[in-house]
C-alpha cells in the first residue's frame, strides 16, 4: 500500500465517461477529490461520519451531510463514493467535487452515473486496507 502521504488514484471509464478520484489520508481522516466527464468542478461536497448502527450496536453506519452548488446534481456519485470509503476504512471522509458533460443525454448521465457506482467501489476496496499510518 502507497504511504501516507502519496495517497491512491483511481479511475472508471474512457473519454467522456470517465470518473476519476485521488485520496490521502489527513490524519486518520480522508480526504477524496472526483472529477470527470468533460470538466471536472465541485459541485457537491460530502462529508461522511461513521457511527454504530441503530439498529444492530456491532454494526457500523454512516452519517451524511451534503452541500450542493445551486442546479447541480454531482450528489449522486460523490455521496456514493464518500459513503463507501466512510463504510471501508471506518473514519471520517470529506468527498468533494463533480462531473459535467455539454448537452448531457440519457446515455451519458447513465454511463457517469454507473462509472461512478463502480468507483466507489473501487474506491472503498483500496482504502480498507489502506493503513493510515502509512506502514
Amino acid at each position: 500500500m502507497p504511504a501516507n502521504g502519496d495517497g491512491i488514484k483511481v479511475s472508471v471509464g474512457e473519454g467522456r465517461w470517465e470518473v476519476w478520484c485521488k485520496a490521502v489520508f489527513l490524519g486518520e481522516d480522508l480526504i477524496i477529490t472526483v472529477g470527470g466527464g468533460e470538466k471536472d468542478h465541485v459541485g457537491s461536497v460530502v462529508i461522511s461520519i461513521p457511527r454504530k448502527s441503530r439498529a444492530r450496536e456491532s454494526m457500523l453506519s454512516v452519517t451524511s451531510s451534503v452541500f450542493n452548488v445551486s442546479g447541480h446534481k454531482d450528489e449522486v456519485i460523490i455521496r456514493e463514493v464518500a459513503e463507501k470509503a466512510c463504510m471501508a476504512c471506518g473514519c471520517v471522509v470529506v468527498c468533494a467535487g463533480g462531473v459535467h458533460v455539454d448537452n448531457a443525454d440519457e446515455r451519458d448521465i447513465e454511463m457517469l452515473v454507473r462509472n461512478g457506482k463502480k468507483l466507489a467501489e473501487l474506491v472503498a476496496n483500496r482504502v480498507k486496507n489502506w493503513s493510515k499510518k502509512g506502514d
